[in-house]
This record gives C-alpha cells, sequence and structure tokens, in this order.
C-alpha cells in the first residue's frame, strides 16, 4: 500500500509545473499540468523567459534545469575550521557543568511566555527543589553529562547512607 501510494503521488507531483530550460533560446519555460505556470516562472523577469512560455510551446527539445554549485576544494576545511572556532567560543563562555543556582533564576526569561504555566511551573519547581540547578552546555552530550553528574552529584551527597552503598556497590 506504501509503495502504490508513493508512486501515485510521485506521479501526481511529475505533472505538476516546473520550471524548465528551452534548448533553443536558452531561456526560462515550464513543463508540466499548466495549472501552476507562475509558481514555476515566480522569480523569472518576463524578459528571461522563452517566448512560448504563455504556451508551453517551445521551438526545441527541453532540458530540465539543473542547478550547479561552485565547488571550492577548501570549502570543507574552511567549515571545519569555522565549526572549531564556533565550539571554543562556546566552550569558553559556558561551562560543561555549571555551578548550583535557584530555580526562580528562569524566571525573567519565561516572563513574557504567552502562557502562565511557564511561570506557575518555574514557582512550583522552586520551591519543590530548594537545592536549586545546574546549567549543563547544551552540545548534544548535555543529557547524558546532566545525568551523570546529577547521579554522582546524589552519591556523593549522601555516601553515608543509601549512596554508600550504591558507591560500593558500583566500585
Amino acid at each position: 500500500y506504501i509503495a502504490s501510494l508513493s508512486l501515485s503521488l510521485a506521479s501526481k507531483f511529475s505533472k505538476m509545473c516546473r520550471k524548465i530550460q528551452c534548448s533553443s533560446c536558452c531561456k526560462a519555460t515550464w513543463a508540466g499540468c499548466g495549472a501552476h505556470i507562475e509558481s514555476a516562472l515566480q522569480g523569472v523577469a518576463v524578459e528571461d523567459r522563452c517566448p512560448g512560455w504563455e504556451t508551453g510551446k517551445c521551438s526545441g527539445p527541453v532540458t530540465e534545469v539543473e542547478a550547479t554549485v561552485e565547488s571550492n576544494p577548501n570549502q570543507d576545511d574552511q567549515i571545519l575550521a569555522q565549526q572549531n572556532q564556533i565550539q571554543d567560543q562556546i566552550a569558553a563562555e559556558q561551562p560543561l557543568i555549571g555551578s548550583k543556582i535557584a530555580v526562580s533564576s528562569l524566571r525573567p526569561e519565561y516572563e513574557r511566555n504567552p502562557s502562565p504555566a511557564f511561570v506557575e511551573g518555574i514557582d512550583y519547581l522552586d520551591k519543590a527543589y530548594p537545592g536549586g540547578l545546574r546549567r549543563v552546555r547544551g552540545d548534544g552530550n548535555c543529557f547524558y553529562r546532566g545525568l551523570l553528574f546529577g547521579l554522582l552529584e546524589q552519591l556523593v551527597l549522601h555516601r553515608d547512607g543509601w549512596g554508600g552503598a550504591e558507591l560500593a556497590r558500583l566500585t
């Protein structure tokens, strides 16, 4: 069923109007059902259109317009260098794990939120967890880092009770 559905969608969209290039005059024209000509040629000035653009009848065979991208052999190196520069800047500005702050310190970030539930939730969490929270650098490993740091912190804080038994079990 899914294969037939995707096949019918593909055939439907292939009939829709699309921009093509006239091989005789090398200007823009269209091919397809004829109902979407303006959207197919959107942004193409009238003087840049094939003389037969209104009828879709060009004087020669038509080929699909292919986008060409100028390749730069150093582009990958430049992208990697820029990515490393951004990561270094973030690392300099944000610690992996921040120091403890009160949950209420989140309030200014969410006060203008149209839903009052955010501020109510912050107030609730501030009362439920008076110990506060720690911000974690959002770099893709933030969940694991925050979870493990929180677990280890609780084990160390409760090492005289349940934390000590759990630490002994883990080591």
